[in-house]
């Protein structure tokens, strides 16, 4: 299998949920908005770690098992089936 759409597509989430990250909350929607764009998926992927990340730090290593999973399996939409497991 060749996970060079996966780790593109991570590397996007990373991308925006940075950029995200860099602005107030209440900028935060509208970014979203603005770099998603229709891709509910990737709007939705973005939110859920904005959600999960209480104070402002995300520690990216803890993704690790979660961007394995994808990588192996090649599921979709994973970060918010896994949170809303929690």
């Amino acid at each position: 299998m060749n996970g060079a759409p996966e780790i593109d597509r991570w590397s996007l989430i990373q991308d925006i949920f940075q950029g995200a990250l860099e602005r107030p909350p209440a900028e935060r929607s509208r970014y979203l908005a603005s770099m998603c764009g229709d891709d509910e998926s990737l709007r939705s992927e973005v939110a859920s770690l904005l959600a999960n990340d209480d104070d402002g730090t995300w520690h990216i290593a803890a993704l690790e098992p979660l961007l394995m999973r994808v990588l192996v399996t090649g599921a979709t939409g994973w970060v918010a089936r896994e949170s809303s497991n929690t």
